[in-house]
């Protein structure tokens, strides 16, 4: 999945979906700058998200075809924003 050159929609790739899916689960290794350790990082930050309900019925059944979750898609989306933006 990433963003197109147009900054306007995504397309969405399965088998990149499906290798990013094996790879990331609800936890992820980071470096805590201050002490220099491995910490795991959760996804415990709740989230409000309105969208229009055709939006969600689309994401929701891509995220079901690829044996994903609605909440893990949205997260996924987010993360390659900010990788995509080096934010």
């Amino acid at each position: 999945m990433a963003l197109n050159s147009n900054k306007k929609a995504f397309t969405l790739d399965v088998e990149e979906r499906t290798n990013r899916q094996n790879l990331n689960n609800s936890t992820d290794t980071h470096t805590d700058t201050d002490t220099h350790t491995d910490k795991k990082e959760t996804k415990s930050k709740r989230l409000y998200l309105l969208a229009k309900p055709s939006v969600h019925q689309k994401l929701d059944e891509y995220a079901k075809a690829n044996d994903d979750t609605f909440n893990n898609l949205v997260h996924t989306l987010m993360e390659e924003f900010i990788e995509k933006n080096n934010l």
